[in-house]
């Protein structure tokens, strides 16, 4: 498993280190990023295309009560325990944005929001719409890991 969910990781540290990267370029300079050579040769990048290349060798399938094979487009592994500890970080002092917002790509809202949007909605109205019934689990442990999958029929699933 550790295989499976090691790109995520490795994903956020090659991210955090060319955030670090960036900061210390020259801001004068036209190139705004830091250069690719330079982030290839970093271990984080190493050790990203590392776990791209495990997760790649990986032929996962998913198969039926009867054992029959079902066909994928795609699975998915996710590390809940990951997920939570970005979450516990604390949002008041981000390291992966140190820099103020340029509002020269700043969109006016009217822009943004489509004619159909209804901001005004009342509270609760959308709740109609949902076809779910939410439970409350909150005493029901998170599974450690979570599985995707995106199937070829969707009528192959038993």
């Amino acid at each position: 498993m550790e295989t499976a969910v090691g790109v995520s990781p490795a994903c956020f540290t090659l991210s955090k280190k060319l955030n670090r990267l960036n900061r210390e370029a020259d801001w004068r300079s036209p190139v705004i990023v830091a250069p690719a050579s330079r982030v290839e040769a970093t271990t984080e990048y190493a050790d990203f295309a590392s776990a791209c290349d495990r997760e790649g060798a990986i032929e996962l399938e998913l198969h039926g009560p009867d054992g029959e094979l079902i066909e994928t487009e795609w699975i998915a592994l996710q590390d809940t325990e990951l997920l939570l500890s970005l979450a516990a970080d604390d949002p008041s002092e981000p390291d992966w944005f140190d820099e103020p917002w340029n509002r020269e790509f700043e969109a006016p809202l009217t822009e943004v929001l489509d004619d159909d949007d209804d901001l005004n909605a009342e509270p609760g109205s959308w709740d109609e719409e949902l076809d779910v019934e939410w439970a409350d689990d909150s005493d029901r442990p998170l599974p450690r890991y979570q599985i995707f999958v995106g199937l070829m029929d969707d009528a192959a699933v038993p």
